[in-house]
């Protein structure tokens, strides 16, 4: 799966400047250098994380609606997203980010627009007179 160039760099220096990692494959890893156990990543990095920039009251799996919810406003499509988000059908992201795509309906009717009309319709008001 593809991910942001700005992401990957991060990844990547995070990686190569981990202590010790045993699996090649791995990018988070504990202090023995196995992979994080889940519970120990949200009770202890990711709760202090949380603390640390002063957000209270979210879960972790909320970083996966917020994933959702930037993709949708930056005009993924939903088949796409669907892939992306593991989806087993268009259906199961319709009917949980549906209500998201309203905004992007509206930014599609105004590049369908632009498209027939040849571009942005600017108005001269000072022709009009009243």
């Amino acid at each position: 799966m593809p991910i942001i160039e700005t992401l990957g760099d991060n990844l990547r220096h995070y990686r190569e400047n981990a202590e010790k990692v045993k699996d090649e494959d791995l990018i988070f890893c504990n202090s023995a250098g196995n992979p994080v156990d889940r519970r120990n990543l949200v009770n202890r990095a990711f709760a202090r994380a949380l603390k640390g920039a002063g957000l209270s009251g979210v879960r972790f799996h909320d970083l996966r609606h917020t994933f959702a919810a930037l993709s949708i406003e930056a005009g993924v499509d939903v088949k796409t997203l669907q892939v992306m988000m593991g989806h087993s059908s268009i259906r199961v992201t319709l009917d949980i980010y549906g209500h998201l795509y309203s905004t992007a309906y509206d930014r599609a009717s105004r590049s369908l627009e632009n498209l027939i009309s040849g571009g942005l319709k600017v108005i001269d008001l000072t022709t009009i007179t009243a």
